[in-house]
């Protein structure tokens, strides 16, 4: 008796149906054919998880090469003070110099003129006008004094640069951390986007918990975590420029010769203001020096959100901890965190207690970091490279103070 058509169906998928069990058995189909969404999103949540801890590894390196360089960012500053008051020194004793060869000049004492062309340094001048006895001890002590002058400034000189090529050297090593950091969160989003909408959805489920609990106990949610979040909402991370190019460079964009450890903030913190969002016909504030704004204050820090942090930076490209602070504010306080701190301290501004931050003014979390207070514990700050000008708690406190 002839089988009927749907029979003859259920015979061809029974048969099929057997024959890729066998095959499943013998490993000639694929894996994924016989996918296991709940080991997929275990493997998953285990290369997230992974990917994860890399970055924050490299994140506590960035915070603190980043503060590092602060540091060695207000050294140079300060020597280059010392070299600008030595060669004021230089000057007013090579004037008193030159006042003692005019005046033996007009005594008629041309010896000593003759000594001095017939010199070859400041060292053999001394020397032979002291043997020649054509000065007195006084002067013979001015004019020893010109020679030390010299060879201090020659020495802190000497040590500038060598500071400077640490730094430069501190740099490379920052922009190859920068493109690491940010390679580890590509490979994230690369990762996430590979995956099936289930196993998406619910790592995205997981990220939003991690952001949440993270904003709750003023903590910090890992980047990969805000990675995920931003590829399940359509949006992209932003990632770092380079540090810097030189420290001759930042020099030329600062004015002057930043960036202290910060804990990653979330990115969904809510302060007691409401943030303004960038617009391209927003009018940007004007600057009294280069990279520097004169003066916007707190509405010019809301509208930095979501510029990317850049070492050295004091722009509307790209700033850090005091560059957005320079930027915002201007430049009364000085550049480096460092100064900022001794400028509020020398005036009496310097603030010891949280209680007595006024909003606007400036939130220090480390020697090394700044922030500008936003009340409700919270403050806008750049925190490091690989992330954004953003809102975050102040998350440690050593002072603050008004701008």
């Amino acid at each position: 008796m002839p089988k009927s058509p749907l029979a003859r169906s259920f015979g061809r998928r029974a048969a099929t149906a057997g024959l890729a069990a066998v095959l499943a058995t013998a490993g000639l189909l694929p894996t994924m054919a016989l996918a296991d969404p709940q080991a997929d999103l275990a493997q998953a949540s285990a290369t997230i998880s992974s990917l994860s801890s890399e970055a924050s590894s490299l994140e506590q390196s960035l915070q603190s090469q980043t503060a590092e360089l602060e540091q060695t960012r207000y050294q140079i500053g300060q020597k280059q003070s010392q070299i600008e008051e030595t060669q004021q020194q230089l000057q007013t004793a090579k004037g008193e110099l030159g006042t003692t060869v005019r005046s033996s000049y007009k005594n008629g004492s041309v010896s000593l003129l003759q000594i001095a062309l017939g010199s070859n340094s400041i060292s053999d001048f001394v020397q032979n006008v002291y043997y020649a006895g054509k000065v007195s001890s006084a002067q013979a002590q001015s004019i020893a004094r010109v020679n030390d002058l010299q060879g201090q400034l020659k020495g802190e000189e000497e040590e500038l640069e060598s500071r400077q090529q640490g730094q430069q050297a501190a740099v490379d090593s920052l922009n190859s951390q920068v493109a690491e950091y940010n390679s580890k969160l590509e490979q994230a989003r690369s990762y996430y986007n590979s995956l099936s909408a289930e196993v998406q959805e619910q790592l995205a489920a997981q990220a939003a918990a991690e952001q949440q609990q993270a904003q709750e106990s003023g903590g910090q949610a890992s980047a990969v975590s805000q990675v995920i979040s931003e590829a399940h909402d359509g949006g992209t991370s932003s990632e770092v420029t380079q540090a810097a190019e030189t420290p001759a460079q930042a020099e030329q964009q600062d004015d002057a010769p930043s960036q202290g450890q910060a804990q990653s903030p979330s990115q969904d913190e809510t302060p007691q203001q409401q943030p303004q969002t960038r617009q391209a016909t927003q009018e940007e504030p004007s600057t009294s020096k280069s990279g520097g704004a004169s003066g916007g204050g707190l509405s010019t820090a809301y509208s930095m959100i979501g510029v990317p942090y850049e070492w050295g930076g004091a722009s509307a490209s790209g700033v850090d901890c005091s560059g957005l602070v320079c930027y915002s504010y201007g430049y009364a306080r000085g550049r480096t965190t460092y100064d900022m701190i001794d400028s509020l301290k020398s005036t009496g501004d310097w603030k010891t207690s949280m209680d007595e931050l006024q909003v606007g003014d400036l939130v220090f979390p480390s020697d090394g970091h700044v922030g500008i207070y936003i009340g409700g514990g919270q403050m806008i700050h750049a925190p490091y490279p690989g992330r954004t000008v953003c809102i975050a708690s102040v998350y440690s406190f050593i002072g603050g103070g008004s701008y």
